[in-house]
Protein backbone atom coordinates (compact mmCIF):
# COMPACT_ATOMS: atom_id res chain seq x y z
CA UNK A 1 0.00 0.00 0.00
CA UNK A 2 2.83 2.61 1.03
CA UNK A 3 4.43 2.13 -2.25
CA UNK A 4 1.53 2.82 -4.47
CA UNK A 5 1.29 6.04 -2.03
CA UNK A 6 4.76 6.99 -2.84
CA UNK A 7 4.20 6.37 -6.66
CA UNK A 8 1.09 8.42 -6.78
CA UNK A 9 2.90 11.25 -4.80
CA UNK A 10 5.47 11.26 -6.93
CA UNK A 11 3.86 11.73 -9.94
CA UNK A 12 1.64 14.33 -8.62
CA UNK A 13 4.55 16.24 -7.30
CA UNK A 14 6.21 15.98 -10.53
CA UNK A 15 2.52 17.37 -12.23
CA UNK A 16 3.03 19.86 -9.89
CA UNK A 17 6.17 20.69 -10.91
CA UNK A 18 5.30 20.71 -14.29
CA UNK A 19 2.38 23.05 -13.74
CA UNK A 20 5.05 25.87 -11.86
CA UNK A 21 7.30 25.57 -15.04
CA UNK A 22 4.53 26.10 -16.86
CA UNK A 23 3.42 29.60 -15.37
CA UNK A 24 6.61 30.40 -15.27
CA UNK A 25 7.05 30.33 -19.08
CA UNK A 26 3.86 31.33 -19.77
CA UNK A 27 4.79 34.89 -17.50
CA UNK A 28 7.97 35.23 -19.42
CA UNK A 29 6.50 35.15 -22.60
CA UNK A 30 3.79 37.61 -21.77
CA UNK A 31 6.79 39.52 -20.53
CA UNK A 32 8.79 39.31 -23.84
CA UNK A 33 5.02 40.11 -25.27
CA UNK A 34 4.90 43.34 -23.42
CA UNK A 35 9.26 44.52 -24.39
CA UNK A 36 7.93 43.47 -28.08
CA UNK A 37 4.78 45.69 -27.73
CA UNK A 38 7.03 48.24 -26.40
CA UNK A 39 9.81 48.20 -28.57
Amino acid sequence: IIRIYTSRFKRLRTSLLQNEKNEVEQSLERKKFKWNMAG
